[in-house]
C-alpha cells in the first residue's frame, strides 16, 4: 500500500513543477528516493529472500564528454527464513567516473567504471549475528532517450567484489517538465560468490525527486 501510494504520488508530480523553469540539457542530476529492496540467496535446492525499505541520494554531474557519479543508499530488510526471524541492514557506496556521446539533448550513451563499497549486517534468531564488507568495482554501459518531458533510460553493466560478481542492470523512466521533476528506476544486481555456489540477487525498486542542473 505505501509503493501504490508513493508510485501515485510520483504521477501527480509533474503537474505541480509545470511552470519551473527548463531542465538542465547536461545529464547533471541530484536524486533523493526511497527504496524497496529485496534480497534471495540461492544455493542448491534452497532459496530464500528478505525484503525492505531505505532511501539513498544518487548524483550525476556531466560536461561536454566527461561524467562522474557518486550513490549512497541504506536499507533495513526482515524475514522468515526456515522459520527463524532474520533482520538485516544494508549500505552501499559507489563512486563513478566516465565518458559520454553525446549527440543532441535526448539522446546520449555513456560508459563508466564505479568504485563500490558494501557493508552489511544479519541477525538471525536463536543464531546470531555476522557482518561483511565488500569493496570492488564496476564496469557499464547505458543510454538515455526522450522527447519532450519522458526520457526513458537503461544501464548494464558487471560488478566485481571481494568475494561476489555478477552482471547488474538498470531500466527507469524520467518525468522531468523543469528543473524538479520525477523518476521510477528497477535495479538488479545478480552475483554469485567466488568461493562456495551460492547466488545472491538484489532487486532494487526506487521512487524518487530528480533535480536537474
Amino acid at each position: 500500500m505505501k509503493t501504490t501510494k508513493i508510485i501515485g504520488a510520483f504521477l501527480l508530480f509533474p503537474a505541480a513543477a509545470m511552470a519551473a523553469p527548463q531542465a538542465s540539457n547536461t545529464g547533471s542530476h541530484l536524486d533523493v528516493y526511497y527504496s524497496n529492496l529485496d534480497f534471495e540467496v540461492e544455493s542448491g535446492g534452497f532459496e530464500e529472500s528478505i525484503d525492505g525499505n531505505g532511501g539513498g541520494m544518487d548524483f550525476w554531474m556531466g560536461n561536454g564528454i566527461g561524467l562522474f557519479t557518486a550513490e549512497i543508499q541504506s536499507n533495513s530488510m526482515d524475514g522468515t527464513v526456515q522459520g527463524a526471524k532474520v533482520e538485516a541492514d544494508a549500505r552501499v557506496l559507489r563512486a563513478g567516473m566516465g565518458y559520454r556521446f553525446l549527440f543532441e539533448p535526448t539522446r546520449q550513451f555513456w560508459m563508466r567504471a564505479e568504485y563500490i563499497n558494501f557493508n552489511g549486517d544479519i541477525e538471525v534468531q536463536g543464531l546470531g549475528s555476522a557482518d561483511d564488507t565488500q569493496n570492488g568495482y564496476a564496469i557499464h554501459a547505458g543510454g538515455l532517450i526522450g522527447t519532450g518531458m519522458f526520457r526513458g533510460y537503461a544501464e548494464i553493466g558487471h560488478a566485481d567484489l571481494s568475494d561476489i560478481d555478477g552482471f547488474e542492470y538498470t531500466v527507469g523512466i524520467n518525468v522531468q517538465p523543469g528543473i524538479v521533476g520525477g523518476f521510477i528506476e528497477y535495479r538488479q544486481s545478480r552475483l554469485e560468490t567466488d568461493d562456495f555456489d551460492i547466488d545472491e540477487t538484489f532487486s532494487d525498486f526506487r521512487v524518487g525527486v530528480r533535480v536537474s542542473f
